[in-house]
């Protein structure tokens, strides 16, 4: 009896007096738990939606770049390739002006002579 007694007022002394009342009241606070973790596991698993979409987006804008980075990059090994072709290609126009201008003074030169001579 003693025993029964004491686990009867140690159970009264944790969960409170059992009456209809607190039992109410701890239904309703066990249901408003039970929403607010249902209203936050929707949260989480929403926010983790929205991760996993982003890391797929950012994936994409790196594959982007990526492909953007090798044009670029063969663009600049087309424009130095042009660049010293140019640079030839002026040398090359350059040598002929002096050719012509040396061509020109030796045909002045021969007229000269050859009016000197007749």
């Amino acid at each position: 009896q003693v025993q029964l007694g004491d686990a009867a007022a140690g159970r009264d002394e944790l969960l409170g007096p059992d009456d209809a009342a607190n039992s109410e009241d701890q239904r309703e606070r066990l249901l408003q738990n039970t929403e607010r973790m249902s209203k936050t596991t929707n949260r989480l698993e929403e926010g983790y939606r929205m991760t996993l979409e982003t890391e797929e987006i950012g994936r994409g804008i790196m594959d982007n770049l990526h492909r953007d980075r090798e044009t670029i990059t063969r663009a600049r090994d087309r424009l130095r390739g042009v660049d010293q072709d140019l640079g030839k290609s002026g040398r090359i126009l350059n040598g002929m002006v002096r050719r012509v201008y040396q061509n020109r003074v030796i045909l002045t030169i021969v007229g000269i002579l050859m009016v000197g001579i007749i």
